[in-house]
């Protein structure tokens, strides 16, 4: 466990985006999978499958061979604890050069954008030429965790030498202990949700209820306009998904049909009594 402290000059105009030898940095492909609701069309599948689906993909639609990448950073909000590290798991998912230089961050819903940062960085301080950066989550699969004292005792009954001492152990457990526990959605030093700082930021700037389901009411009218249009077509992959009857190609999560009407009848899913944001307005 270490931390260091860095400071620097702050500047007061952002950096352009160029590398060391002048030469301007660009984005010359991208490329993502379809949107699905929770346990539907990527029900089991990891977040690092959907992660080597949509970079071998990348990778063959741009036709740029894997060992020109230099580094691979890719996000995860919800780790999983068998794949700590999702960008070395692509790496070497994707027939990359095993030498490529991956690691992964987190930054809530900020994650992907973050990667993106980051080779950025790479490439303006002339560690990399070039560069893949993404993200990957999974509502599906989830680690799904144990108690704070199932897993003491766990770690005790580990040391135990003898039957009698871990069955001791055991016999303090009680049936609430046994429970399941999902991964916290909530800040863990404040206990705010992102709906909780949704409700917040809507006090504070005087956002109101009907100004929020407009903002999300427009939002999947534009989505499913974009998709009747074919503007998607070439930014969406086609997903094939074990076991392979039928491919998912366009989101399936977009409310088209929905009409403002149908967000007025919500109830605020955060602050009870005087909120104003919805689970679709949230989510938008």
């Amino acid at each position: 466990m270490f931390a260091k402290f860095l400071q620097g000059n702050v500047m007061s105009q952002a950096l352009p985006l160029i590398t060391r030898q002048g030469d301007r940095i660009a984005i010359v492909s991208g490329l993502r999978t379809p949107f699905a609701r929770q346990a539907t069309a990527f029900h089991g599948i990891p977040a690092v499958d959907l992660g080597k689906m949509v970079v071998g993909e990348m990778l063959a639609r741009s036709e740029i061979p894997p060992d020109v990448i230099e580094q691979l950073v890719f996000g995860q909000v919800v780790q999983m604890p068998e794949a700590p590290n999702i960008a070395r798991e692509i790496v070497l998912g994707t027939g990359m050069n095993v030498h490529t230089d991956a690691y992964s961050v987190s930054r809530a819903c900020a994650t992907s954008f973050q990667a993106v940062a980051n080779v950025a960085e790479s490439l303006m301080a002339g560690t990399i030429r070039a560069g893949i950066a993404g993200g990957a989550d999974s509502s599906s699969v989830l680690p799904i965790g144990v108690s704070k004292k199932l897993a003491r005792i766990l770690v005790d009954a580990n040391k135990a030498r003898t039957a009698g001492q871990k069955l001791k152990l055991f016999s303090r457990l009680r049936l609430r202990d046994l429970m399941p526990v999902p991964p916290a959605v909530a800040e863990y030093s404040t206990g705010l949700r992102m709906g909780d700082t949704a409700e917040q930021m809507a006090k504070t700037y005087g956002i109101t209820r009907e100004q929020q389901d407009a903002l999300a009411h427009r939002s999947h009218q534009l989505a499913a306009k974009a998709w009747s249009e074919g503007k998607l077509n070439d930014e969406v992959m086609t997903a094939y998904i074990p076991p392979y009857r039928e491919p998912l190609v366009e989101d399936n999560n977009i409310r088209g049909t929905s009409t403002l009407a149908d967000y007025a009848r919500l109830r605020p899913a955060f602050d009870r009594k005087h909120g104003t944001v919805t689970a679709p307005t949230v989510l938008r």
